[in-house]
């Protein structure tokens, strides 16, 4: 295409431009508003539709009161998962909780009495990826995270229940591969939300999970970061009493294996002087101990990571570390009777004993000559300062005096302008209408 200079155009050649140009700019003016009429066309139909699928989720509330079958119950969990992504936007929020209060009541059903016969634990596998593995959009992410964690407690809650024997390997290997996917990757398919609801269920393969995350995610290879999460999920399995009440015998010999290899890790991080150790790791984990505690008492039985051994590793782990908060440290000297090791013992050990025992007359000589020196200096600066604060008072007190006096010039100005006003005004009306004149002459007269 050819540039083409408006100097050489001749007077037919740039009428017929402007007229171009001018069809053009007509056009896009017609696809603009054309635009808008269509987007509030738009807005209304949408408006409408919404209504509508508030009226059915209302209807679909009333038939969940009569406990439907446990596979319509769950094709109806995944229409209203999946209708969570077009709810999105301002005009479309009440929509949107509606869905998820519909949610939230189908997935706190219980107790399913029509449960079908052709309802099998791949099934179940199938209904979990389906839902695990759902990309959700920026706007709602925040709401289909936390549908998705409900949805997958119904369903293996629900597949627990049904199953003979409660036998769910399949759902078992399905959830040990995300795990695996938790504990390597940086940005894993199952976040710590969805792994601790999962481990508050009455699931007998939360145990199988937990020596999982032990063995994979608490070593020194893994980040400190991941580390901390898995202490945070085994500290609701301790906690999860009505799991530990199934089968008492299962469950201690599970806390027995997954206690050995904390233990171990444990003596690792005390023995590794060249890990950085992490505060935030070091609380999480003595909340762990609190809970293990807590949980073997109720059991009856003692516990691998409360020995005297394992107590004095952790000590000596708590002199390498400096905390912020030590409420959590506190309680947990408290629990097991142990002397509370304050920041300013840490900070002693930090220094070192031996560079202190071999350099102390040293920096006794040389500590006294600085203090003189800083002594001196401290006078110095204090006369300065004094001097200074002086001066700045003195400035601040004519400043002030210098403020008051031109308000009081402005008052005064402002006074007399106001009765030059007054005084004009008297004068006026006196001279324009002369009773005050005739009043004065009448009383000289008499």
């Amino acid at each position: 295409m050819e540039s083409v200079d408006l100097n050489d155009m001749t007077e037919e050649e740039g009428r017929k431009l402007d007229e171009a140009l001018a069809n053009a700019f007509k056009a896009m003016k017609k696809t603009g508003s054309s635009q808008t009429k269509k987007s509030k066309s738009y807005r209304v139909k949408t408006t409408t539709v919404m209504h509508f699928r508030i009226r059915v989720l209302d209807l679909l509330e009333i038939y969940l009161q009569h406990k439907p079958s446990l596979l319509i119950s769950i094709e109806i969990m995944l229409a209203l998962y999946n209708m969570l992504e077009y709810c999105v936007g301002d005009e479309l929020k009440p929509l949107q909780s509606k869905v998820e209060k519909t949610l939230l009541k189908l997935t706190a059903l219980k107790n399913y009495t029509n449960t079908d016969k052709d309802l099998k634990e791949e099934n179940f596998v199938d209904f979990l990826r389906l839902v695990i593995d759902k990309k959700a959009p920026a706007p709602v992410f925040e709401i289909v995270n936390k549908m998705r964690n409900k949805c997958c407690c119904f369903l293996i809650g629900n597949a627990y229940k049904i199953n003979a024997n409660g036998q769910t390997h399949k759902i078992l290997a399905l959830c040990r591969e995300y795990v695996q996917e938790f504990v390597k990757s940086r940005n894993p398919t199952i976040n710590i939300t969805l792994l601790s609801d999962i481990f508050k269920l009455r699931w007998c393969h939360n145990y199988d999970l937990a020596e999982d995350l032990t063995q994979q995610g608490i070593n020194l290879e893994a980040r400190t970061f991941r580390r901390i999460q898995v202490y945070e999920i085994l500290s609701i399995l301790y906690k999860n009493n009505e799991l530990q009440k199934q089968n008492e015998d299962e469950t201690k010999k599970r806390f027995k294996k997954i206690e050995k290899t904390l233990k171990g890790h444990i003596q690792a991080l005390t023995q590794n002087k060249s890990l950085k150790q992490s505060p935030k790791e070091f609380q999480t984990l003595l909340e762990l101990i609190i809970n293990v505690q807590k949980a073997h008492q109720r059991l009856g039985t003692s516990s691998l990571l409360t020995t005297d051994e394992t107590l004095s590793s952790l000590q000596n782990l708590r002199k390498l570390i400096r905390l912020e908060s030590t409420h959590v440290y506190q309680r947990f000297c408290g629990a097991f009777k142990l002397n509370v090791i304050r920041n300013t013992e840490v900070q002693q050990k930090e220094n070192g004993e031996g560079e202190k025992e071999s350099s102390s007359e040293s920096e006794g000589s040389a500590s006294s000559a600085d203090d003189d020196d800083e002594e001196e200096e401290e006078e110095q600066n204090n006369t300065a300062n004094g001097k200074h604060t002086n001066e700045s008072k003195k400035s601040a007190a004519t400043a002030q005096k210098r403020k008051q006096q031109t308000a009081n010039d402005s008052r005064k100005l402002k006074k007399q302008k106001k009765l030059q006003r007054l005084e004009a005004a008297s004068k006026g009306l006196n001279g324009g209408i002369g009773f005050s004149q005739q009043n004065g002459n009448d009383s000289d007269s008499s």
